[in-house]
């Protein structure tokens, strides 16, 4: 599980590569799919399940905004790159 972040961070490094070095977009595409595979695998689901049965109402509400404000910049910044 440890292992997964460092994971996460090697795809980015490259999807950022394949785009300064111009890889085919094949490339680029696949490290997307990795990356979204890797984050799920990770800490994807962790947050719901961290949510629901250790924060009370109002901080649920709250960390609920703060993950989908995370997932818009991640996809926000994951179309931008492609």
């Amino acid at each position: 599980m440890i292992v997964m972040p460092f994971a996460m961070t090697a795809v980015h490094v490259l999807l950022g590569l394949s785009m300064i070095m111009n890889w085919p977009s094949a490339v680029t595409v696949t490290l997307v799919i990795l990356f979204v595979i890797l984050f799920e695998f990770a800490q994807g689901p962790i947050t719901w399940l961290y949510m629901a049965e250790v924060m009370e109402d109002k901080a649920v509400s709250l960390g609920t905004a703060i993950n989908w404000l995370m997932v818009i910049i991640l996809s926000l910044s994951t179309s931008t790159l492609v």
